[in-house]
């Protein structure tokens, strides 16, 4: 009898049907992008342990780079090749500007790069890749400077503080998309410098995780 459950275990576990997985994991893509997933992905493997840590870009990398996740599910930038880093692409979580619903901007027929230079707004912590990339794409698209006002690692921070206020920040349109009720919108403003590949991040030549493959078509 232990030998036949010694079997079905291993069975198992090749498939994917039991065991730990080990997910490293930005705030707004932990929130209610991967919170259904999730669920469903419990309740199909009640025999999975799934552990989820949360972090900013650098933390993430390292978690990954030290063995204590088994993969980071963030934006491309994360995975550098040159740190032996693989990137397995799921979505294109592209960044838009934030504000809201009644905000004066939503009414203009385009919305220019003085336009958000003329704005105040809130940040995203320094150091964050949202941060980073948002500065970036400002630039590029002929915004001089960001009349900063706030900043805060607390994405309920942001929605709640956007909604209430003229102020606008930066978003991933993708991972965002559900906490857009009627007080929120993204407004007609992109660059090439807003592109965002989301993906699954692990370390090159890591041995296959059936566990990791069946999570990740939980996704697809």
């Amino acid at each position: 009898m232990a030998e036949e459950q010694a079997g079905i275990l291993a069975d198992q576990s090749a498939q994917g049907a039991v065991g730990e997985l080990r997910i490293g994991l930005p705030p707004i893509v932990a929130g209610r992008f991967l919170s259904r997933a999730m669920a469903r992905f419990i309740r199909e493997n009640p025999n999975c342990v799934v552990e989820m840590r949360m972090g900013l870009f650098h933390e993430l990398r390292t978690m990954l780079e030290r063995g204590q996740v088994d993969i980071v599910l963030g934006p491309q930038s994360l995975a550098d090749p040159s740190d032996s880093l693989d990137f397995k692409p799921l979505i294109d979580d592209r960044v838009g500007i934030l504000c809201r619903t009644n905000h004066p901007l939503t009414v203009r027929h385009q919305v220019m790069a003085s336009d958000p230079e003329a704005q105040v707004w809130l940040a995203h912590s320094r150091g964050s890749l949202l941060r980073q990339q948002t500065e970036a794409a400002m630039i590029a698209s002929g915004v001089k400077s960001m009349h900063i006002v706030c900043e805060t690692a607390s994405i309920r921070s942001v929605l709640e503080i956007i909604a209430e206020s003229d102020l606008i920040t930066t978003m991933p349109r993708a991972t965002t998309a559900s906490y857009l009720d009627s007080k929120l919108v993204f407004l007609d403003f992109d660059h090439p410098q807003f592109h965002r590949p989301l993906g699954s991040i692990g370390r090159a030549g890591s041995p296959s995780n059936p566990i990791e493959d069946r999570f990740l078509s939980t996704l697809a």
